[in-house]
């Protein structure tokens, strides 16, 4: 759906993704990598604070979800 996110822990770890996705319908995608973030950074602060606590919520999310799965 719209925002989901796939492929974070790679970038975060800086190790090669193990996320496969397959669109069911046309979408728009927007690629990140460590460069992109550097730059995004460095140019609007700001909106790099949004992004990266927007990525520490997914992983504390996914995370969570993963610990309650395996109890």
């Amino acid at each position: 759906t719209r925002g989901d996110v796939f492929g974070e822990m790679g970038i975060i770890r800086h190790h090669k993704r193990t996320a496969n996705v397959i669109a069911t319908e046309d979408v728009e995608v927007l690629a990140v990598n460590e460069q992109f973030l550097t730059r995004v950074k460095r140019r609007y602060p700001r909106i790099a604070t949004e992004l990266f606590f927007n990525l520490s919520k997914i992983l504390s999310d996914r995370l969570e979800s993963a610990q309650r799965e395996s109890k």
